[in-house]
């Protein structure tokens, strides 16, 4: 039985320091000069999908979990509007953080989706 043990602690790897990886790479994703909206949003999602499967949020029937996972939710379109360019959506992102309510993730990505490609069409005439 010590054995198992022993073996279990010297080669059970932790998950802490991918999880520390990916929220390092989470903290320096921007978006580049010359990057769409959608390839930052995707690495964005990238790393959110494989974060998400290191954690998990326990099941309980009091409605705190729910409210747990809003709370990520909200993270998340802050991250996401942190890292755009300023200098091309720096208005649209004052225009969602004026609600009292965050919008949603998918709502403020396609309304800064929509809005990169208004400037494409304008700066195409």
């Amino acid at each position: 039985m010590e054995v198992w043990k022993e073996l279990r602690e010297r080669y059970a790897g932790g998950n802490a320091p991918r999880v520390h990886q990916l929220k390092s790479e989470l903290c320096e994703c921007k978006q580049k000069k010359d990057q769409s909206v959608v390839q930052y949003y995707t690495n964005l999602i990238t790393i959110w999908d494989e974060l998400a499967s290191y954690s998990k949020v326990p099941p309980c029937t009091c409605g705190t979990a729910s409210e747990i996972l809003k709370e990520r939710e909200e993270e998340k379109v802050h991250q996401f509007l942190m890292g755009l360019d300023t200098s091309l959506y720096g208005d649209i992102r004052s225009n969602l953080l004026m609600d009292d309510e965050i919008t949603s993730l998918s709502r403020a990505y396609a309304l800064v989706l929509r809005e990169e490609r208004h400037k494409a069409v304008t700066k195409g005439k």
